[in-house]
């Protein structure tokens, strides 16, 4: 899937908006949606939280190794210790399980160059990365006439399932769909988002305690300590993959349902969907799931309608519901006394309005012009393909398959 980068975005934006929606269940004909009053006040910005939490990822910050720093600093030695945690990374074709445990070659003047332990069912291997990068002024005399030269300062791109290492420029490996990680010194990224054309995510596996101290930071004499290093190697074969695993959003994604996943620009400039990917969201309480996708964006001068279509499950639901519901969201850019920055939707009350009155909402809608910002208020899954999607008959984790 290619994941176009998003667009920059503020959200001090002055917008005055207002907004009806209309409910169209299925073939059966039109009921309307209530539009709950304004409270007095502005509506809140609700902000998502960049942890995650349960099988639900929840907005924050993309990438995992933006969230899981891999390493530690010596800042007296001037020295990189591996944290020696186990990831496990998804790729469009497998699961693979990923260990870091070297960093410097022969010598501590060799950094960049990885020691990789890598496991897809019963296949493992250790693999040799040389990935200096430009190293660090300590190392490399040209460090900075280095960072400037892309053509020296570049990533070396590993493919999990080939064990192929390639080394391209940024540029040549935002199109490129043979790499699923990536290394330049301390710097790693997986193939998506931002970073690349490809579907590959992370998590975090393990993480093994004995390499910290009691308030939580990384030990140096525990970590170099050569049983708990060995410990950690051998630990790294018996952990389990997590079919549940907790997986960061892709590099540069803050949000589920991201832009640049649903929303499609057109050659002419104008805005329209891709009504091919369905994305889950839970409530709050994270006991009730709406299945959903996006049907269609239209925009004539002032007015902008974006239509959805769902699959509800409640909180005593054991499934999603049968039939679907489709609602049209309808948003005026004019000056009004209904001053909404933002438009928050309830699927189990089909319900559309100001997030402060809107309690049980699931997402949330900003628009400034033709951008969009979607948020979830407890998080959510996808994106999914029409065959995926229908395949998950609850929303609930126990149950999903």
């Amino acid at each position: 899937m290619s994941v176009a980068q998003p667009s920059k975005w503020r959200f001090t934006f002055n917008l005055f908006i207002w907004a009806s929606a209309i409910l169209l269940a299925g073939l059966i004909g039109c009921d309307e949606v209530r539009v709950k009053p304004k409270a007095s006040g502005e509506d809140p910005s609700t902000q998502g939280d960049s942890a995650f939490s349960g099988q639900y990822t929840k907005d924050g910050k993309g990438g995992l190794f933006n969230n899981i720093k891999w390493y530690h600093y010596d800042i007296e030695n001037h020295l990189v210790w591996p944290l020696y945690d186990v990831y496990q990374v998804k790729t469009p074709s497998s699961t693979y399980k990923i260990q870091i445990s070297e960093y410097y070659g022969d010598s501590d003047s060799a950094p960049g160059i990885f020691a990789v332990q890598i496991q897809s069912g019963s296949a493992e291997t250790t693999l040799r990365i040389e990935a200096q990068g430009c190293g660090n002024p300590f190392t490399n005399p040209d460090f900075e006439a280095c960072l400037k030269d892309p053509n020296q300062n570049v990533f070396t791109y590993l493919d999990l399932e080939t064990l192929t290492l390639t080394k391209w420029t940024d540029d040549q490996a935002q199109n490129e769909f043979g790499w699923d990680m990536a290394f330049k010194g301390t710097d790693m990224k997986l193939n998506s988002g931002t970073s690349g054309p490809s579907s590959v995510v992370g998590a975090l596996l393990k993480r093994f305690d004995f390499f910290f101290d009691g308030r939580g930071q990384a030990s140096v004499p525990a970590l170099i300590d050569k049983a708990n290093i060995q410990n950690a190697k051998d630990a790294f074969f018996n952990v389990e993959i997590n079919p549940g695993a907790n997986y960061f959003l892709p590099d540069g994604i803050d949000r589920v349902v991201h832009e640049s996943y649903w929303l499609v620009t057109e050659k002419d400039g104008h805005r329209s969907v891709d009504p091919s990917l369905w994305w889950i969201v839970q409530s709050k309480e994270q006991n009730a799931y709406a299945k959903f996708h996006f049907l269609s964006l239209q925009q004539v001068e002032s007015e902008t309608s974006l239509k959805l279509e769902y699959y509800w499950q409640g909180p005593i639901d054991e499934t999603f519901a049968k039939n679907s519901k489709v609602i049209e969201l309808r948003f005026s850019q004019e000056d009004s006394e209904q001053k909404i920055k933002s438009l928050c939707f309830d699927f189990g009350e089909s319900a559309a309005g100001p997030c402060a009155q809107t309690v049980n909402w699931q997402l949330q809608l900003l628009i400034k012009d033709s951008d969009w910002r979607i948020r979830t208020v407890s998080g959510g899954l996808g994106p999914y393909s029409k065959i995926e999607a229908d395949a998950i008959e609850s929303g609930r984790p126990a149950q999903r398959q």
